[in-house]
């Protein structure tokens, strides 16, 4: 500080001795307000105006205090903004409370407050001195009163003495406020050092700084004229009755929660050894519907919570499944649930293999109000782990009320839920084993029937030969009539043996397209007679257009002759049996409804969960679904009203030229492609049509990861959004330009300022939602804009 001012001196001294020989006039002072001169030029920084010849009015907020060999003198303008004079005390000393003065020197600083180092001070008149500034000792500790009379009051921290004077601290003891009393008359009651740790005084003087050493954002101070500025309010006691009051009221209430926590924990030993016989319990369940019916009984009293909900990973959707339950029907939640919903919840504590606990839901950042989903208050959320093997989630849910689940409930909950993984194992290696019985029940039955069919076909071709040749010779008409009678159900049992071949042979070739509509055609064909014969109207609303899916047409043909015969069943008893059939298009997949009345003591049933094998054919819906979750489908049962409900089937969907096509439409070189896209949907849509194409694809939600991985990784095409998450598109293309080998700008509309961006060819543009013919022109594109430059 003493160098910055030495230099401040040399530098104005060289101005005034420079100004004469110039012929110029010594700069004129400025008019500066109060706010104006105390103003730093950062917060704890140097006066804005350190240096600055100025002049600065104001009202005379106390006496002036000697400090050593200057003195300070607090103005301030009315408004309560103070400011300090610095100069002798003869200088300052004329001056009491509520003079008007006007004064003249420069701005600078005294160890960090703003000060007036003034040459020259004149009275301008007089005003009623105002009242000290009563604040709180820690707002004190601040520059919001410096030059400013002020009175506080507070405890004493610690008393001392130094160089300059004497000094108490008051108030809080990780902040206290500084008390200083220069070397002056002590008073009449002696110095500080009188006062003791734990007296209350009331202080009355000069707001201040010192603070030797930038920055100047600390050590702030009150100054006192002298000792008579602090009075004695309390004695401090070395043990106040309060404290001791205090003291027993704590005893108290400290011996209250021991035994409050003791009967809780009681209460929660209790509840956890019935939780664990519980568990053994559930080793024992038959499904996970019974499961859950054992859970949703037992749970909500023994863990106080007022839902169970299970969630089952299954492989071959990548979903997770949840089981129907007495409140909620079952539904599939897929891995890129969206985040801030319950499922988004549930996917990240089983992808994390992470216990979850949110006490309450509408203030976690897990959660979010306004996607309009129904959320319980508070939930915890426990990943099922067999052998580390995550098998799904168990969700305790509580109504309306905050919970909060401590250590011990969360620990039992954990083991709990890996009980229930096991017991889902155990279903999981049962099924398995039941799958295999009826693999080898089914290859022995295919056995026989081979058999049976082998001594069949010969008879039957002989008959349809014979009744060839006679038909070919002369004979009257109703001889003609009945040979070809005979041959037409010849060449029927012919169909209907070969149709029992496929059913049961086992197929040792490779997947290949199949037509769902006339599959389906064939099979409402081979049942017509049945069906008319029980009375069962059946409505065909199967789609005209050909629909192919890549699959076994024998596995496929059996999956719905299985639902057809269930639906047939269901309706037994109904007076009005009715069955729709439908296939529709949606998206790149196809979903085939199956739609029946029936009694609605039948259609109440969940049939996954109660048919055994052999109430709808030897496979059983259990296998059946297996069958369609094996060709990358889904199979669900909804209940649409109380007398109707159908099954759902969803497969992926082909080309109509299939396979002989599919190389047409990949390109000649495997590309790897970066997908920077926050909306989920478009993300999908783009690695569906560019994985059909042969690309590798990569897709990210953040700019970070997509630059971290260009960085590392050769990409020949990045697709960008227009609007990513953490960055704009303009600054990713300048990064990551010198890595890429195309770049894909994707829009939501046509944007005109594009093309000029563009103009050089580094860049495309493709629109949302995305056309499959203008990606493949993009594609294409590309390919051969990459083609010209390997040539060149």
């Amino acid at each position: 500080m003493v160098g910055s001012r030495t230099a401040s001196f040399v530098v104005l001294l060289l101005a005034n001795l420079a100004a004469p020989a110039r012929g110029e006039e010594p700069p004129a002072p400025v008019e500066l307000t109060i706010p104006q001169a105390a103003a730093r030029q950062t917060p704890g920084g140097p006066p804005l105006h350190e240096g600055r010849f100025a002049i600065v009015s104001g009202i005379v907020s106390a006496p002036a205090i000697r400090i050593l060999n200057y003195a300070h003198l607090g103005i301030h303008d009315g408004g309560g903004r103070g400011f300090t004079i610095e100069s002798s005390f003869e200088t300052l000393r004329p001056f009491v409370a509520g003079d008007e003065v006007r004064a003249e020197g420069t701005i600078g600083h005294r160890a960090g407050l703003p000060v007036l180092q003034a040459n020259k001070v004149s009275k301008t008149g007089h005003a009623s001195a105002a009242p000290p500034v009563r604040i709180r000792p820690s707002d004190a500790v601040s520059p919001r009163y410096l030059g400013l009379l002020v009175t506080t009051e507070g405890r004493v921290v610690e008393a001392g003495a130094n160089t300059g004077g004497e000094y108490l601290l008051i108030g809080d003891s990780a902040n206290p406020l500084k008390i200083f009393l220069p070397l002056t008359t002590h008073g009449a009651d002696g110095g500080l050092i009188r006062y003791e740790n734990g007296d209350k005084v009331q202080v009355t003087g000069l707001a201040s700084q010192y603070c030797p050493l930038p920055p100047f954002d600390r050590m702030y101070q009150i100054v006192v004229p002298s000792a008579d500025s602090v009075v004695l309010l309390e004695r401090g006691w070395l043990m106040p009755p309060y404290l001791v009051a205090v003291l027993a009221v704590s005893v108290a209430v400290i011996f209250g929660f021991w035994w409050i926590r003791e009967r809780k924990l009681s209460e929660q030993r209790l509840a956890m050894r019935a939780l664990n016989q519980l568990g053994e319990e559930v080793l024992s369940a038959s499904s996970p519907a019974d499961i859950l019916d054992k859970l949703s009984a037992e749970v909500p009293a023994l863990m106080r919570v007022t839902d169970v909900h299970l969630y089952i990973y299954r492989p071959a959707t990548r979903s997770l499944e949840r089981i129907a339950g007495r409140r909620v029907e079952s539904a599939n939640v897929p891995l890129d649930a969206p985040e801030g919903t319950l499922a988004g919840a549930v996917v990240a504590s089983f992808r994390n293999r992470t216990l979850l606990v949110v006490p309450d839901t509408s203030r976690s950042p897990l959660f979010r109000a306004s996607c309009g989903e129904p959320l319980p208050r508070a939930v915890m959320l426990v990943p099922m782990l067999a052998q580390n093997d995550p098998m799904g989630v168990l969700a305790l849910c509580h109504g309306q009320s905050v919970r909060n689940f401590n250590q011990d409930e969360q620990a039992s909950a954990q083991h709990f839920g890996n009980q229930v993984a096991v017991s889902l194992k155990l279903l999981e290696q049962r099924t398995i084993r039941e799958q295999l019985f009826r693999s080898e029940k089914l290859a022995a039955t295919g056995q026989l029937i081979s058999g049976i069919v082998d001594q069949l076909e010969a008879p039957l071709d002989s008959i349809m030969t014979l009744a060839g040749r006679t038909l070919s010779r002369p004979a009257d008409t109703e001889t003609k009539r009945l040979l070809a009678a005979i041959a037409s159900e010849a060449r029927r049992a012919s169909e209907i043996v070969s149709r029992l071949m496929s059913f049961a042979r086992a197929e040792k070739v490779e997947a290949k397209p199949v037509e769902i509509n006339s599959l389906l055609s064939n099979l409402m064909d081979f049942l017509a007679g049945k069906w008319k014969a029980g009375g069962i109207q059946v409505t065909n609303r199967l789609s005209a257009e050909p629909i192919y899916v890549l699959g076994f047409q024998g596995q496929l043909e059996q999956v719905f002759l299985n639902l057809f015969v269930h639906a047939e069943q269901a309706m037994a008893g109904a007076e009005q049996r009715e069955m729709y059939i439908s296939a529709s298009l949606l998206a790149r997949r196809v979903l085939i409804a199956i739609s029946y009345t029936g009694p609605e003591s039948a259609l109440r049933r969940n049939p996954f969960a109660e048919t055994q094998p052999g109430d709808a054919g030897e496979l059983g819906l259990g296998v059946c679904r297996g069958i369609i979750q094996s060709h990358s489908g889904e199979m669900r049962f909804v209940r649409s009203s109380a007398t109707t409900s159908r099954f759902e089937v969803e497969l992926p969907v082909v080309p109509a030229q299939a396979a002989p096509a599919a190389s047409a439409v990949r390109s000649a070189k495997r590309w790897t492609v970066l997908v920077l896209e926050p909306d989920q949907a478009a993300q999908r849509q783009l690695l569906v049509e560019l994985s059909a194409k042969g690309a590798r694809v990569i897709p990210v939600s953040r700019a970070e990861d997509a630059v971290n991985l260009v960085e590392r990784t050769r990409f020949d095409v990045f697709f960008c959004a227009a609007h990513p998450t953490g960055s704009n598109w303009l600054e990713i293309f300048e990064r990551v330009r010198p890595h890429i080998g195309a770049f894909v700008l994707l829009t939501d509309g046509l944007d005109a300022d594009l093309a000029g961006v563009f103009q050089a060819g580094d860049g495309q543009v493709l629109r949302k939602p995305i056309d499959e013919g203008e990606l493949g022109r993009l594609i294409a594109a590309i390919e051969a804009r990459s083609e010209q430059s390997a040539a060149r």
